[in-house]
């Protein structure tokens, strides 16, 4: 064997990396809920489907604690918030 594993060459189009993590992703396809956190509880800002990209577009009042749930998978999410730097979460 010459080292070759596959019959013929391929074309890779596209790679994409997803790194280890617990299942508190934005995976596309997947549908969530996004909470903020107000005096009276949590209060949900809609339900989403992920973009092809992994991505979710809320308009989220500012300073605001956040709370997402992976809708599809059932998985309840982590609180966190976002600054214009950082996302931070509570373990």
């Amino acid at each position: 064997m010459d080292g070759t594993y596959f019959q013929e060459r391929k074309q890779i189009r596209k790679i994409r990396y997803l790194p280890k993590n617990d299942g508190q992703f934005i995976y596309e396809g997947h549908h969530y809920e996004l909470f903020y956190w107000t005096k009276d509880g949590w209060t949900s800002l809609g339900k989403q489907t992920a973009t092809d990209n992994g991505s979710l577009k809320y308009r989220v009042p500012s300073q605001a604690i956040l709370y997402i749930e992976n809708l599809t998978l059932r998985k309840k999410g982590k609180t966190f918030f976002v600054t214009p730097d950082h996302e931070i979460h509570w373990r």
